[in-house]
């Protein structure tokens, strides 16, 4: 078995962040082993690419700025690049953005986030994929064809999670509530029982566009960094711009079956085309013939 020092948020239980093993291990056939960036033979999915770069803001001799200053002396090895984004368009936040390793990009969230990328390194191959390997979560070992129990899932994301009585405002009844800190097998198969998702998590709408259940994106909250920026930057490879409901506006009332299903635009066609080219890149990578 091939192993990869990968860089992902695994300090926790959210779905999205734990989902890093269950893709490129189990998919893959790669013994992970969680790495701190500046250690790391690879970055996965998430919203943490802004960890390849110094912080521009604060001095070489800030804690983290002086580990990523060591590792440019010791490590001149690329950082593999597997479909993370970034949180924010950190151009707004950022003096000056400079890379504290080489990049290999095997592949990106979204457009937004490679348009950054471009702004700091003109070696980015033609051959990349552009997507979350988070839609690979179809191909994962479990049992797709499970009876729809419920109506709507409702996901929060982990900052919404403690919202008191988040099913109460709903009109429908036949909802359920799926926790963001669930197995992600078990999480997956309790999707699977939704006719419909209502997510304010990201990895929730893409964990439902993988396995074809209608779903929309709500706000629950203010609570999400970076505002609508890995949205957007997940969207983007569909060519349309999606919009949140916001529930901190409108009531949760109006988030039915019916209105999910009118309101889902991404096209499952497009979803396979995106499934197949990120499972392809990444095959050839573990494979070895990537560098």
């Amino acid at each position: 078995m091939n192993k990869l020092n990968l860089y992902y948020q695994h300090k926790g239980n959210n779905f999205g962040d734990v989902l890093n093993y269950n893709i490129f291990n189990d998919l893959f056939f790669t013994k992970i082993n969680p790495s701190r960036p500046y250690q790391a033979d690879a970055i996965g999915m998430g919203s943490i690419l802004e960890k390849i770069f110094y912080n521009t803001n604060k001095s070489i001799i800030y804690r983290k700025n002086l580990k990523r200053k060591i590792c440019s002396i010791t490590n001149k090895k690329p950082i593999k690049i597997l479909g993370s984004g970034f949180i924010n368009d950190i151009r707004e936040n950022y003096s000056s953005l400079k890379l504290f390793r080489p990049i290999k990009i095997i592949g990106i969230r979204g457009k937004k986030s490679l348009e950054i990328i471009r702004n700091v390194t003109d070696v980015i191959d033609d051959d990349i994929f552009i997507g979350d390997p988070g839609l690979l979560i179809s191909d994962l070992n479990i049992n797709l064809n499970v009876r729809k129990r419920f109506d709507i899932g409702i996901i929060p994301h982990e900052t919404d999670k403690r919202i008191k009585n988040i099913l109460s405002h709903f009109k429908n009844t036949n909802i359920c509530l799926l926790d963001p800190n669930d197995h992600p097998l078990k999480f997956i198969g309790k999707m699977l029982t939704c006719e419909t998702i209502a997510s304010s998590s990201l990895h929730g709408l893409i964990a439902s566009d993988s396995l074809n259940i209608p779903n929309i994106w709500i706000k629950l909250s203010n609570n999400i960094i970076g505002n609508d920026f890995k949205f957007n930057d997940y969207y983007s490879i569909y060519g349309f711009r999606n919009s949140c409901i916001d529930l901190t506006k409108k009531h949760p009332s109006l988030i039915t079956n019916k209105f999910i299903k009118s309101r889902y635009e991404v096209d499952s066609q497009l979803v396979e085309i995106h499934k197949k080219n990120i499972k392809n890149h990444l095959k050839k990578l573990f494979d070895g013939n990537s560098d």
